[in-house]
């Protein structure tokens, strides 16, 4: 509990302390000393109320509801009412210290990511361990990260192997082992060994940076909704002024009431009237949903996604890396039956593993057991596009698509598996195709529950790839997407969303790539895969830190129950101003079961926004 919440509550408890020595004390009538009391339990409670009504005034050059409930309780002090003038302070002030407390909860989880980043890294200069600033870390520097030290930047481990905690980060409490070679991203926590980073990102973009400016970024940003409200409380500030002193004079002049119930009726409109629930609304329930997605691992941009995640009913997903794990296996080598299997596959060998494409990679890990005779030396040209190519014991090899060749059996059993969705590198020998390598992508593990709880809650599924439309076909089919698009560049990617969204869909668009980025600024909402590139990540209006799938449905289910429940507040919040408006006007309420029963709605909508903290499996 920070200090200025600690504050208000102690001002809180002594006024209402004060309250019920001047209760106990004023038996049938109010005396000197109990005239003190309510005053003292007034000026105390409502101290904090009238700083922050009077410095928002100054500010934004007009009146609030603070000013409001100032003048109320100051009204009943001047028709000596002054119990009612004094609990109607005290219970506006304790409705203000729930809401500054729900906003501290709701806050706990995204300000916790604000301390990720560590201020200070040990790093090896001239063999020697030395204490800097994070802040100040070169690229490719070799810092010192030792158990229960947190990682400082974004690199690769170059000496160790160890356990790291990522559960800041991704939302998952399973540590993940790193060794040599291993990317580490900066806010990880060391719990094994020591280990030694080479620092490959400049701290101010690193991954937790990026977090930090997401967090920031959401807690300053609101719905349109608020927006709305924030606007209209405004006017509706003047106008409730307005009609106050209109109930105090009209009244009267007409002989409706005597100028006593006329004041008294005025100033309990001030308070009956004002918007002090109606303000409360939505944000408290914003934040406290953002914070939800947060301790699960997914971080919000800002409230203003989350309502349009709610109407989200077309969702576009980018198929390498956000189906598709993005690392292809080999499925099978096919040669000629008159082929040296084994030396083909040491050419092959050889010659990939000097490239870093990803079908490269995937065909050497495959191989890796292979032993390589007198091929360790092989130099090998990479033609962009095309593939690799080498000349050995005079002979040109060619791997990966050099012909289009269509004539021979081997290339129309390539064509085949082609058409059923695997992608092929052909190998040639002086030109002739002699065999191919077959790949897949793999599936991700929670892509069949996620498209079917799409399925169930009737969200169009589109799924867009570069890959050729065979393997777009193929991999919507296993995932049991009905449209799917292949051999798109980034601009059509960018044509079809904005198809999409020119019929009238709110559409959430999930990717990972850089070839993404343009897509996901076009979509209502961009989704980004945690795994993704730093355009990626800076252009997403979301990311799943955890880097998984099944995340959509929480967003999705959690942006709807949040909203509902604001819808849900506002609507209460309405409903309980105009009845007590019309209470007041007929004389049935007074002033202190109206201060309860306005008050009273302003402490409930902020305990059912709350609720949003606390919720896990989201309906």
């Amino acid at each position: 509990m920070d200090r200025k919440l600690k504050l208000n509550l102690i001002s809180m408890l002594i006024s209402f302390v004060f309250i019920v020595f001047a209760w106990i004390m004023s038996s049938n009538k109010d005396t000197s000393i109990t005239i003190t009391l309510w005053a003292l339990a007034f000026l105390i409670g409502g101290r904090a109320k009238a700083v922050e009504g009077i410095s928002d005034t100054i500010k934004n050059k007009s009146l609030n509801v603070e000013i409001l409930m100032l003048l109320s309780a100051l009204g009943a002090f001047a028709i000596q009412n002054y119990q009612e003038g004094a609990i109607l302070i005290l219970i506006f002030g304790v409705s203000g210290v729930l809401e500054e407390y729900s906003m501290a909860k709701s806050e706990k989880e995204l300000k916790s990511l604000l301390n990720l980043a560590p201020q200070t890294a040990i790093v090896l200069r001239n063999n020697q361990e030395i204490e800097i600033s994070a802040s100040d870390l070169q690229l490719n520097e070799t810092v010192v990260v030792k158990v229960g030290a947190v990682i400082p930047a974004d690199g690769v481990i170059s000496h160790g192997s160890t356990a790291l905690n990522q559960a800041a980060l991704t939302g998952e409490f399973v540590p993940v082992n790193k060794t040599v070679g291993d990317e580490v991203l900066s806010g990880s926590i060391n719990e094994e060994s020591t280990i030694y980073v080479t620092v490959k990102k400049n701290p101010s973009e690193s991954m937790v940076q990026k977090i930090v400016k997401f967090v920031e970024t959401a807690q300053g940003e609101k719905t349109p909704t608020q927006s709305w409200i924030e606007n209209f409380e405004e006017k509706y500030v003047y106008l409730v002024l307005f009609m106050s002193i209109a109930m105090m004079i009209i009244p009267a002049l007409l002989n409706i009431w005597d100028w006593q119930t006329s004041f008294y009726r005025g100033i309990v409109l001030l308070v009956v009237a004002s918007p002090c629930a109606l303000v409360a609304s939505i944000f408290p329930t914003m934040l406290a949903t953002m914070s939800n997605a947060a301790r699960h691992g997914i971080l919000i941009k800002g409230a203003t996604h989350i309502e349009t995640l709610s109407k989200v009913d077309t969702i576009v997903m980018d198929k390498t890396g956000t189906i598709t794990k993005g690392t292809p296996q080999v499925i099978q080598i096919v040669l000629e039956d008159n082929i040296d299997e084994e030396y083909v596959k040491e050419i092959l060998y050889a010659a990939e593993k000097q490239s870093t494409h990803p079908l490269a990679v995937a065909i050497t890990n495959h191989l890796k057991d292979i032993v390589v005779n007198n091929l360790e030396t092989i130099e090998t040209t990479e033609v962009p596009g095309q593939g690799v190519s080498v000349e050995h014991d005079n002979h040109l090899w060619q791997i990966g698509r050099f012909y289009d060749q269509k004539e021979c059996d081997l290339c129309r059993e390539q064509q085949l598996i082609t058409e059923n969705g695997y992608t092929t590198v052909a190998i040639y020998r002086d030109s002739i195709l002699i065999g191919f390598v077959s790949l897949m992508d793999t599936m991700r593990d929670q892509v069949d529950e996620t498209i079917q709880y799409l399925n169930t809650n009737n969200i169009e599924i589109h799924m867009l790839s570069g890959d050729n439309q065979y393997t777009a076909n193929a991999i919507a089919k296993l995932a049991g997407i009905d449209k799917a698009y292949g051999e798109l560049y980034p601009e059509e990617k960018v044509s079809k969303v904005k198809e999409l969204r020119e019929t009238g869909k709110v559409v959430a668009m999930i990717g990972d790539g850089i070839n993404d980025s343009p897509a996901l600024a076009t979509a209502d909402v961009g989704i980004a895969m945690g795994g993704g590139t730093d355009v990626t990540l800076e252009t997403a209006d979301v990311v799943f830190m955890n880097d998984n799938l099944n995340n959509l449905q929480h967003l999705l289910n959690l942006s709807k129950k949040g909203q509902r429940i604001a819808m849900q507040n506002v609507v209460f919040s309405l409903a309980v101003i105009s009845l007590l408006i019309l209470a007041n006007v007929l004389q049935i309420v007074q002033l202190p079961l109206a201060v309860v029963f306005h008050e009273g709605s302003t402490i409930l909508v902020i305990l059912n926004g709350l609720r949003m903290l606390g919720l896990r499996d989201v309906q």
